[in-house]
Parts: structure tokens; sequence; C-alpha cells
């Protein structure tokens, strides 16, 4: 509650100034006049634009020091940002030359690049284009952020993902709050696919998923929905994807797999493997493209057939 507090104070200030930023502009004389030169604009304008940006930054660091652990490079960030802020303002006023400027954001750059513990390893472009993105779904509609009424144990919310590589991938609670922090209230990722469920309060789950998008695989539930049966292998349960060597990786889920064999839409046998022991292997099947049956054998006995094209 007090996050979200926080983030609509942050929103009203940059409403407030930004409203009212003739008025302050005027009675601290911070407005840009043009001057045909370097200055085009036609009227003068108010110079608040970073103030705004920078309250609610301020606002939002003001909370980390007094209610979290600000470490030491949010505060040399913090630091940066003010000496950039205080430039442009000088800047405004004084007009410094950009050769000073040049040097300062050099200075300024050089103390934060200081502390090792500063880096930037990736940058994206867009919130969307991640390797794994999911969502809740409320109807059609993905929500990154969705609100539930009083809880229930007996709410379901499904979920929705997008891989856009096939391989390996897990899902996993960062933090719990309210209710579950009590980790005795279980959490339950129910995988449709495999007919299994994992409480997350725990551990993470890890799983197996081709490129593409899913909207019925997963759900997040509060009981148990599963008999005390296990759950019976079936081919939907079988995941095969190609790897970065062109390998066919075989994921039977949660079932042990005893064998694996690869045949041609003609039934002749292209490849075999025994004593597998494990819920995934690879097989390198050749490079020609056609449509293959693998052919998987559980500990149990069980046989399931997957159709894939190579």
């Amino acid at each position: 509650m007090l996050v979200f507090s926080l983030a609509v104070f942050s929103l009203l200030i940059i409403y407030f100034i930004n409203k009212y930023r003739k008025v302050i502009s005027k009675k601290t004389k911070l407005i840009d006049k043009p001057d045909k030169i370097r200055k085009l604009h036609k009227k003068p304008t108010p110079l608040l634009g970073g103030t705004m940006v920078f309250s609610s930054f301020l606002l939002i660091n003001l909370y980390l020091i007094f209610f979290k652990d600000l470490n030491s490079s949010s505060l040399i960030i913090l630091a940066s940002c003010f000496c950039c802020l205080v430039l442009g303002f000088v800047d405004d006023i004084k007009k410094i030359s950009y050769k000073y400027k040049f040097l300062i954001l050099i200075i300024i750059f050089l103390f934060v690049s200081l502390d090792t513990n500063f880096q930037i390893n990736k940058i994206y472009i867009s919130t969307f284009n991640k390797e794994f993105y999911l969502t809740s779904l409320i109807g059609a509609g993905e929500y990154s952020i969705q609100g539930r009424p009083e809880f229930d144990p007996s709410d379901v919310v499904p979920l929705s993902y997008k891989a856009l590589t096939s391989g390996n991938y897990s899902i996993a609670i960062d933090h719990a709050d309210g209710l579950f922090t009590n980790t005795n209230q279980a959490i339950y990722l129910k995988d449709n696919l495999t007919a299994t469920e994992h409480n997350l309060q725990t551990s993470a789950y890890n799983f197996t998923s081709v490129a593409g998008t899913f909207t019925n695989r997963f759900e997040i539930i509060y009981q148990s929905q599963l008999s005390i049966e296990n759950p019976t292998f079936n081919a939907n349960q079988v995941i095969v994807y190609k790897n970065e060597l062109n390998d066919f990786v075989i994921n039977a889920g949660t079932t042990i797999m005893a064998s694996v064999k690869v045949f041609d839409i003609r039934g002749r046998l292209l490849l075999e493997r025994n004593n597998i022991n494990a819920s995934q292997t690879n097989m390198t099947v050749g490079m020609a493209n056609e449509v293959l049956l693998v052919q998987i054998t559980s500990e149990d006995g069980v046989v399931v057939i997957k159709k894939v094209v190579r």
C-alpha cells in the first residue's frame, strides 16, 4: 500500500508542477527566452521539465533511504542525476560553453564508473520483447498486474506466457505480501500439459516449452486439485524441439523415459536409445526435412508416439 501511495504522490507532484509551471517559472525566473540564434522557439518556455522528472525520482529514492536499504550504487546514481539537473539549470541561466558542459558530463560519468558494482549487462528497447513473458488473464485480456477480490481459497488465476525460443524455463515467486508471507498458505502452479501441481512457496517450477504463445497451460490455484493417483503418461506431456546444435531435445515432463525410438513416415527405424533413465534426452537425427515419429517408452512400460518435423 505504501508503494502505491508513493507512486500516486509522485504523479501528483508531476501534475501540479506541470499545471502551474508558468506561475512557478515566472516567480523563479526559470524561463527560456528565444534569442533567434541558439534558441529558436517562438515563445518564452518554462524550464521545469527536468525538475518534474527529478522530483518524482527523488521522492522514490527518499522512500528507499528511510524505509529500505539504499545501496551505494543507488546513491551515486542519485547524486549524478542531481549534478546533471544543476548543470542544466546553470546552463539555462548563464549559457555555459558546450566544451565545459561536455567536460563536466565526462567527470560525472567517471564518478559513476568508479563504482565497481554498477554495470549495464543488457538494454531492452521494449519490455514486451523478452525471451519469456508471463501475464495473468481476465477473459482474453492479458495483464501484467492484476488486483484480486477478497482472498478465496478456491480462486483460479489463469496465466498466459510467450516464449520466443524453444528451451527450458522456470517460474518462481520473487516475494510475497500479506497472507502469502505465511508459507503454510500454498501457491500452486498447475501445469495442465503435464497434469501436475507445484507449490511455488517451496521452490521454482522448471519446465520445457516450444516457442509460441500459450494461454491455457498454467493456472495459479491455492488448493490441490489432483487426486492421489498418478497422472497417466500421454503424448501431450512430451515436448520435442530443436536446440542450437539442431539436435532434437525430447522432454517427457515428470515421467522417466526408458527408451526412445525414431521412425520415418514409412515405419523404418532410424535411431534408438535405451536405458535413458531420465525425463529428458537429446538425439541427432540428421538434417533432411521430413516427418518423423518419436516413440517414447516410460519406465512403467507406457508407450506414446509424438509426430515431429525434422
